[in-house]
């Protein structure tokens, strides 16, 4: 590292040390191997943030579309309703793999699972064209919403790390098998039985601000208040309110939505342990998540009281 980057580390907080440490580190690893290396973590936390996983064959830039239209070939859907074949999505930061890789996509559809933060630095990159860049259109609903999203394969396996700083190699139908065990715990049964509190709420209050040092931005901070409709587990508290940073696992809200949230006690007050995934969306007396009428989804909770 040179001096001026060691100057600057000295003048920021640990947590953006860290980062800059964590990405200094990734550049020495990807110029040392000419694979991509990512750890079991990473793979879990890009699982919760997404709405859509397909494993397939990347077939490069669709040039007849434009830059931003890349193409796969899925084999699997691992999450949502992506048929089999030819898949067109938006990737507006690039793909970090060669055609004919095989790849594990990560994707947003609709910009469902989009991050405040990412919008609001999609904004700052694309000012007026910031939609045609990363919202859904005639061609596509689907984004790939970071390059790190493209996990590449070889042979069927992918190079993993989990405890120690030599990867792994991890076959597709051990990591699937995994990810589906990950999942288990977020469906909404499991979620409510290792939840604190489980509320139906309408959303009063949002505020979203840049907690800026020597003039650059490095955190996006939202805060939320709730107005509690039903507590559906638990007791009721004598405030409802949300303060975190947006990371991609982090969930988005809009003031007057109405929602249900499994919060897990923390030191001070609650928290969404699972990010956005302990977040389900009430409208029209429908749970948009699951389809159910909002008295059957709450039922289906209380079945193993």
């Amino acid at each position: 590292m040179n001096a001026a980057l060691l100057r600057v580390r000295a003048s920021l907080p640990l947590l953006v040390q860290g980062f800059l440490a964590w990405l200094w580190f990734a550049s020495a690893v990807s110029a040392q191997a000419p694979e991509f290396v990512a750890t079991r973590a990473q793979v879990r936390d890009a699982w919760v943030s997404v709405d859509a996983v397909v494993f397939g064959d990347y077939t490069g830039v669709d040039s007849t579309l434009g830059s931003i239209y890349h193409t796969a070939r899925v084999r699997e859907s691992w999450m949502g309703q992506v048929p089999s074949g030819r898949l067109v999505f938006k990737a507006p930061r690039g793909v970090e793999v060669e055609p004919g890789t095989q790849v594990l996509l990560m994707l947003w559809d609709r910009l469902n699972a989009a991050t405040d933060s990412y919008i609001e630095t999609a904004r700052a990159r694309y000012g007026e064209n910031v939609w045609t860049q990363i919202g859904s259109d005639s061609i596509t609903t689907y984004l790939l919403p970071f390059a790190q999203y493209a996990l590449p394969f070889r042979d069927g396996k992918i190079k993993l790390r989990s405890g120690s700083m030599f990867p792994e190699e991890v076959k597709r139908g051990d990591l699937r098998r995994e990810m589906r065990e990950l999942e288990y715990t977020l469906l909404p049964p499991q979620l409510y039985q290792r939840s604190d509190l489980v509320v139906h709420a309408r959303v009063q209050y949002v505020d979203r601000r840049n907690r800026v040092i020597e003039g650059v931005a490095v955190e996006h901070r939202i805060y939320v208040e709730f107005e509690p409709i039903e507590i559906i587990k638990g007791s009721q508290p004598d405030s409802l309110k949300l303060g975190y940073s947006s990371f991609p696992r982090s969930p988005r809200f809009e003031r007057d939505e109405q929602v249900i949230l499994f919060l897990t006690r923390a030191d001070q007050g609650f928290i969404l342990e699972p990010g956005k995934r302990a977040v389900y969306h009430v409208r029209d007396g429908t749970v948009g998540e699951t389809g159910q009428p909002l008295r059957t989804f709450i039922q289906s909770l209380h079945a193993k009281d």
